[in-house]
Parts: C-alpha cells; sequence; structure tokens
C-alpha cells in the first residue's frame, strides 16, 4: 500500500480539497508508466485512491478536472471518497 498525507489538519472548503487534489495528482504525473508495469506484473484487483474530507454546512464540492482524470485513467487508478460532516472534527 501507497500512503501520502497531504496535511494533518482537516481540509475545510473547496480550495484546500482542490489544492490537495491537485498536490495528489502531482504525485502521480509522469509516473503511468510504472502504474502500468504494477498491472501487468502484480495484477492488483484494483488500484484506487482512497478519500476523506470535511464539509461544513456550506455548499462545498469535491471535482476532478479533465486532466486530473486523464492522468488517473492513464495509471488505472479509481477514485473513492467519503464525505464527513465537519461537526465530526469537535
Amino acid at each position: 500500500m501507497w500512503h501520502l498525507e497531504l496535511l494533518e489538519a482537516p481540509l475545510l472548503d473547496g480550495r484546500e480539497h482542490a489544492n490537495a487534489i491537485d498536490t495528489l495528482i502531482d504525485q502521480l504525473k509522469g509516473r503511468e508508466p510504472r502504474f502500468v508495469e504494477l498491472a501487468r506484473t502484480i495484477k492488483p484487483a484494483s488500484i484506487t485512491i482512497y478519500g476523506g474530507f470535511y464539509v461544513s454546512d456550506e455548499q462545498q464540492g469535491v471535482w476532478l478536472d479533465a486532466s486530473q482524470m486523464a492522468v488517473l485513467a492513464a495509471c488505472g487508478i479509481g477514485w473513492g471518497l467519503d464525505l464527513f460532516e465537519a461537526t465530526m472534527l469537535s
């Protein structure tokens, strides 16, 4: 398992989420051939990014733009996401 923790503090707004996703995708860029080799050699059942986001009462979204989706697709990586209420932080 590969583990990357971007920040200790929970991310609470859309801009923080977007910046964290950009950082994560940047870690994958250029490594697409390695993920293809991983899938071919080890044959895992799946390669998935799992994340959790805290959301407040305000309307917020989690999104990936086309270039980010292209990197994930080139790596053969799925995307899983859980949303948690910010009140769970108290």
